[in-house]
């Protein structure tokens, strides 16, 4: 019976370390978050500077050291830093003929969760891919975004 409620015990004060928020950093407290209008103008400007390749644009909208993942082996994949490896990011998408249409979007009190939906045909290979990605922010401006798809080996193949 002891050993139980030591068990309990554990799994309640895990539990709590989950599901409680923890104190905020005093420069988190001091930095407003973006309004959800401000970072879906972010994510637009983001895709019309990915789109026209445009990396003064993209400079606007991320900070200098934003980190971008991308799951895989392809040339799509890995990590993509700071302004000059996003844009060589989208020459890939552009050189592939990668479109993309956003699907959703979901705002968090810190992030921001966007469903794309990608399609692209060349050689012979179709991708049809749905990819989600949380977009972080600070400064006003995006500094990371973690893709998820939902066929990494789909997007091995196409990009290949």
């Amino acid at each position: 019976m002891r050993r139980s409620r030591v068990v309990l015990a554990g799994i309640l004060s895990l539990a709590a370390v989950l599901l409680i928020p923890a104190t905020a950093s005093a420069e988190t407290a001091r930095q407003p978050g973006l309004s959800t209008t401000q970072k879906a103008a972010l994510l637009t400007d983001f895709g019309t500077a990915l789109r026209n390749i445009d990396p003064g644009a993209m400079a606007a909208v991320v900070t200098p050291n934003v980190v971008w993942n991308f799951p895989g082996t392809s040339v799509e994949s890995g990590r993509a830093r700071g302004v000059k490896q996003i844009i060589a990011r989208a020459k890939v998408q552009h050189d592939f003929g990668l479109t993309i249409t956003v699907e959703h979007v979901t705002f968090a009190a810190h992030d921001m969760l966007a469903e794309f939906h990608t399609h692209a045909q060349r050689n012979g290979k179709t991708l049809d891919e749905y990819v989600i990605d949380d977009f972080q922010f600070r400064d006003g401006r995006i500094s990371h975004i973690d893709s998820g798809v939902s066929e990494v080996n789909g997007v091995n193949s196409f990009f290949s």
